[in-house]
């Protein structure tokens, strides 16, 4: 049973129900979570600590450097897909590789470097 989304939520999005499945209707669904933009894995390493419980954690990371750290994860519930994720596919500079503080947005660069970097449309990635 869904529960109706709190009423400011409504008036945001236009939905009095939630767009996607709450924890209560998933109870017997697998616990996944999506670590988007994961750089070194900070949140990663939250994910996979046992009291949250999850199945399966898809960390999407665009910056070849950081793809080489999240791949040195040992833990078999961790997939890592060396992509940003966006509304179409396509290739774009994300500036400051590397960086927490990382960007598509060339005027949140600080120290000038550039890489480019695949990002998978997001609807599409979540149909298949």
């Amino acid at each position: 049973m869904q529960r109706d989304l709190p009423p400011d939520l409504q008036h945001m999005t236009g939905c009095r129900t939630p767009l996607v499945p709450t924890l209560s209707t998933m109870s017997d669904s697998p616990r996944v979570f999506l670590d988007v933009g994961a750089h070194h894995g900070e949140t990663l390493g939250v994910a996979m600590e046992s009291e949250w419980g999850f199945d399966r954690i898809w960390c999407f990371e665009p910056v070849n450097s950081c793809v080489e750290v999240l791949r040195s994860v040992a833990d078999d519930r961790v997939e890592v897909v060396p992509s940003g994720l966006w509304s179409t596919d396509a290739m774009m500079d994300v500036h400051d590789p590397g960086a927490l503080h990382a960007s598509v947005d060339s005027e949140a660069s600080r120290r000038g470097e550039i890489e480019s970097c695949t990002f998978l449309d997001a609807a599409r990635w979540f149909a298949e």
